[in-house]
């Protein structure tokens, strides 16, 4: 799962995301509560993703978004991965990928 940059501070326009394994398959992400977390990419604190997260349509295609909150748009470079919950108690994540807050100028 590959990730686009972001521009520091810019929480306007979402990204999208789609899960797919090493084959490229995606994974059905019907009825998951997605969540996200970040860490430094020198190390540091982990700590959740605030902006929002929405499934694209019922989830069926492996896609969700991710609104950025300010907090998520600092300056720098990151680990990120994400939880897909469901409401039996399992859930799956996601490799740990780069991502990028470029600066603004």
């Amino acid at each position: 799962m590959a990730i686009g940059s972001a521009i520091e501070g810019a929480t306007h326009t979402s990204q999208t995301i789609t899960w797919q394994d090493e084959d490229g398959d995606v994974w059905s992400l019907v009825n998951a509560t997605i969540t996200g977390r970040m860490r430094p990419e020198r190390g540091g604190t982990v700590r959740a993703i605030t902006g929002a997260f929405a499934l694209v349509g019922t989830g069926s295609t492996g896609q969700h978004t991710w609104a950025y909150s300010t907090a998520d748009v600092v300056l720098g470079k990151y680990w990120v991965q994400f939880k897909a919950a469901y409401a039996d108690g399992s859930y799956d994540l996601s490799k740990k990928t780069e991502f990028e807050v470029l600066p603004a100028i």
